[in-house]
């Protein structure tokens, strides 16, 4: 429901964020699987360990592209030029908030597969309801509010920050 400038800046923005974030995603797989066979050994050191060396990989790729996406924005969006060098405007702003969260989101993202692999599905995915559920209702209060697309990035950012303090101290 936003304007298509702003869809468009949307657009390019999430696809220049999963360069990102699908390396973290094989890399959660390998920690739930690294996590559950410690489990199964009834390891728990080693699940530990696997879980805080794989956030610490994790937290170096995800450092390194939000890096980039503040520092050189216009590489990254030049691979969506198709030639009519009309580029959505924003998209540069857009990239800050994806540098903001995607810090946290590999944290999101790692932690729910450490605890997964452990066993904590159930727990995981009441959460994954009630924060999911959360977000949506945020973002139709600030539709309806009028709010802006820097005013949806804001809360998408939010809600990426509050779900990695969720994940952590469970």
């Amino acid at each position: 429901r936003i304007d298509d400038e702003g869809l468009a800046a949307t657009t390019v923005a999430w696809r220049i964020n999963l360069f990102a974030f699908f390396p973290v995603i094989g890399l959660s797989m390998a920690i739930q699987t690294v996590v559950g066979h410690a489990q199964v050994r009834s390891d728990p050191d080693a699940s530990g360990r696997a879980t805080w060396r794989g956030l610490a990989l994790t937290q170096v790729w995800m450092i390194a592209w939000a890096v980039l996406f503040v520092a050189a924005p216009g590489p990254l969006v030049m691979l969506f030029d198709a030639g009519e060098g009309a580029l959505p405007a924003g998209v540069s702003i857009l990239l800050r908030f994806v540098a903001v969260y995607c810090l946290l989101d590999g944290l999101n993202v790692t932690l729910v597969a450490a605890l997964q692999g452990a066993g904590d599905t159930r727990w995981t995915m009441m959460a994954s309801i009630v924060l999911h559920s959360s977000f949506i209702a945020g973002m139709a209060v600030i539709e309806q509010l009028g709010g802006g697309l820097y005013a949806l990035w804001t809360a998408a950012t939010v809600f990426v920050m509050l779900s990695a303090l969720v994940w952590l101290f469970r």
